[in-house]
């Protein structure tokens, strides 16, 4: 180390222990750890539980009971079935068929995507969490994918996509679908 760098670490600790032993701090007691901020604080959430969990239910107490019914239910959403896709954007529209398997969280199928010129089919591959659903849709040729996003209710889906060309090009859109759910 030069003398500038020891000289520059000396200048420094003094400054800390200058601050941490002055008296100018009207708000802050030393002995206690207290300070007039903490006191407002306290007065402000008196009486309150923000912080009490409930060993029971694992949430704050007066948190309805419905909520945990609902995000039970919404976990229970399966991507496996039959779907039927339209995906638009402004210039083109699009309608894909898949067939979806479901492991786990791990979603995957095949089917085909259709456009006024061509049909191709597809395979497709993803997961689910919760009620979020993350596809791919590769065609076979390999020359395009399509990333979906979507939420997925009972019935149907809704979601946006974006797809990429092997030549560069990229497009994003739109999506909505029905579906029949476990009937494969």
């Amino acid at each position: 180390m030069g003398v500038r760098s020891i000289l520059m670490m000396l200048a420094v600790m003094a400054c800390m222990i200058s601050a941490a032993t002055s008296n100018d701090f009207d708000t802050f007691d030393v002995g206690t750890g207290e300070s007039d901020i903490h006191e407002d604080v306290r007065e402000s959430f008196a009486g309150e539980s923000l912080f009490n969990i409930s060993k029971t239910t694992g949430m704050t107490p007066g948190v309805p009971a419905t909520a945990t019914a609902t995000a039970t239910a919404n976990a229970a959403v399966s991507a496996a079935g039959v779907w039927s896709l339209e995906l638009r954007n402004v210039q083109v529209s699009r309608q894909a068929s898949l067939t979806l398997y479901q492991t786990g969280t791990t979603v995957y199928g095949n089917g085909q995507i259709d456009n006024a010129l061509e049909s191709k089919p597809l395979v497709a591959g993803g997961s689910l969490d919760g009620s979020k659903l993350s596809l791919f849709l590769l065609p076979i040729d390999g020359l395009s994918v399509y990333r979906l996003d979507l939420t997925l209710r009972v019935g149907s889906v809704a979601g946006s996509y974006q797809s990429f060309e092997s030549q560069g090009g990229q497009g994003f859109g739109m999506i909505s679908g029905i579906g029949n759910q476990g009937n494969i």
